[in-house]
């Protein structure tokens, strides 16, 4: 019985039925070709081992079905799991980012603000530049919201491509992008936001026929 019962530990209903099919085929060659085996049988036994072999072969198929539906609870126990565990982080990630520059927003930039002066206040080095668009509320005006997004968003990429993955850049206001940078010297960080200056001055935005160019304006300050 040890190999139709193993072959449950597999939950491959074709390995238990090979395992069957092997144990009746030995017993029966070995009642056809060994005396001494056939003798120590008795006609009760020549009965009862087939149909012990073939009752076994159903418990264990019951066992392998029962465990395999047991797996499949399982499986899907886990992948809700997962699910809930993937929307809860991008519940958390759209709460704490803005929805059009995909940068932290205000609220969560105020709390890495926090625990940033308190790294500094323990000796870790700190930096912070607030981004300003040059009169942005003119070029609302003149060409509509939905222009003035498409800035938002292009700045906010160009702030996202310059700083490095210790840094964090934040939409603080309406037209405002505040960066704390980390372990960064001051002539570092200048050359930072110097890049982001530099970049948002040649990037250009096409409204119909005119192509507009916007330029800002950067504050940059380390802690001491």
């Amino acid at each position: 019985l040890l190999p139709i019962f193993s072959s449950i530990l597999f939950f491959n209903r074709r390995l238990i039925w090979l395992s069957f099919v092997l144990q009746v085929v030995v017993f029966f060659l070995l009642l056809a070709a060994d005396g001494s085996f056939r003798s120590y049988l008795s006609d009760f036994d020549i009965v009862a081992i087939p149909t012990f072999l073939i009752m076994s072969t159903f418990m264990a198929l019951i066992i392998q079905a029962s465990g395999g539906d047991l797996l499949v609870d399982l499986y899907k126990t886990k992948r809700a799991q997962q699910e809930l565990m993937i929307s809860n982080a991008i519940i958390s990630k759209m709460s704490m980012t803005d929805g059009l520059t995909k940068l932290y927003n205000h609220l969560s930039f105020q709390n890495f603000y926090e625990k940033a002066l308190e790294y500094a206040e323990q000796g870790a080095i700190i930096h912070l530049a607030l981004v300003d668009i040059d009169n942005f509320k003119k070029i609302n005006d003149t060409y509509g919201h939905q222009f003035g997004d498409k800035i938002l968003e292009g700045i906010s990429q160009i702030i996202t491509e310059q700083i490095t993955a210790n840094d964090i850049a934040a939409r603080y206001g309406g037209e405002e992008f505040a960066i704390l940078m980390f372990e960064h010297t001051f002539e570092e960080a200048y050359q930072i936001v110097e890049n982001i200056r530099r970049e948002v001055e040649k990037m250009t935005f096409q409204e119909k026929l005119q192509i507009v160019s916007v330029t800002v304006s950067i504050g940059l300050k380390s802690y001491t």
